[in-house]
């Protein structure tokens, strides 16, 4: 599996792992201080650039 197919789950789990904490963070009724980030269109730009990463990289030497 190359760089880019492998990273794909990575990211999709460390986004996952976010969400929930910044889930946790809301439901627990504590001020926070830490701007919340945008995780799912930070998410969904980041696997978009690394599928397009790998259909380039798997059309060009897979020949």
């Amino acid at each position: 599996m190359c760089m880019f197919c492998a990273s794909i789950p990575v990211v999709a789990a460390v986004s996952a792992n976010v969400k929930a904490k910044q889930v946790r963070v809301q439901k627990s009724g504590k001020p926070s201080r830490k701007r919340q980030l945008p995780v799912t269109p930070i998410t969904v730009l980041a696997v978009g650039a690394l599928v397009t990463a790998s259909v380039l990289y798997h059309s060009q030497f897979n020949g």
